[in-house]
């Protein structure tokens, strides 16, 4: 399920980074975060970073990217991870002007 972070991401953008965290009691093991674009039912991924760790509740992940956006994009994420319970993530992403 993709949810969404911005209908429209602007003119002139460059993802350069994403930061995660996970906010449950449950430790994660294994997780794939996907960032896309495009309209609801037909996104695509652009960016993709995996993330393996047994950190605890509120350990942030800096991951840099570089990848120009499309303009006037929705943006989307998507997480995938390995353990059967469920958990919460917080993220934010960073763009800059071209």
């Amino acid at each position: 399920v993709w949810s969404q972070f911005t209908a429209d991401v602007g003119v002139g953008k460059r993802l350069i980074a994403a930061s995660v965290a996970s906010v449950s009691t449950t430790n994660p093991t294994g997780v794939q975060f996907e960032i896309g674009e495009g309209a609801d039912g037909s996104e695509v991924a652009v960016a993709r970073f995996n993330v393996a760790w047994h950190l605890g509740r509120y350990t942030n992940w800096y991951v840099p990217l570089w990848k120009s956006l499309t303009d006037n994009a929705r943006m989307t994420l998507r997480v995938r991870q390995q353990a059967g319970t469920a958990i919460i993530y917080v993220a934010a992403l960073l763009t800059v002007p071209k």
